[in-house]
């Protein structure tokens, strides 16, 4: 099966002016022509042209509108050069959920009891310089003749 991804274009307004197209439908058909051979230079092959309705709103107090909108519609084949990224990444996701627990084995998991006692932490800082069983120098406390200025 062979699958395709799209692009969609705004459609031209406008004509520009052309060498040797002298009417307004000259003028219109140049510059279709002109946005397709674009796009096929990229590989998109034409596929059709739409007219679709779509809400406007001209500025901030005002009602949405009913504009309509024409848009070029083209399509490529994937490759598989596209393709592949793709499928590796679909395999590394089912690898990853095939190596996370399943709820039966979450819940045989051994969850710690509340009440049984903790083990101590690990201090933070360390009191070097200093003997252990000195209290900090934050809790020391100068006496008036002690004062240090």
């Amino acid at each position: 099966m062979q699958h395709f991804e799209y692009k969609v274009v705004a459609a031209p307004r406008r004509a520009k002016r052309a060498k040797g197209a002298k009417t307004p439908a000259e003028r219109f058909a140049f510059m279709l022509s002109e946005v397709m051979n674009a796009e096929a230079r990229d590989g998109w092959e034409y596929l059709r042209a739409d007219t679709l309705p779509a809400e406007e709103k001209k500025g901030m107090l005002s009602n949405p509108t009913e504009v309509y909108q024409t848009v070029l519609v083209f399509r490529r084949p994937v490759s598989s050069v596209v393709s592949e990224p793709a499928v590796a990444r679909r395999n590394a996701a089912r690898a990853v959920e095939a190596e996370a627990p399943t709820e039966d084995e979450v819940e045989d998991t051994p969850r710690p009891n509340p009440k049984e006692p903790k083990e101590p932490k690990e201090p933070r800082f360390s009191r070097t310089g200093r003997a252990a069983t000195e209290p900090p120098l934050s809790a020391m406390r100068l006496t008036p003749g002690e004062r240090e200025d």
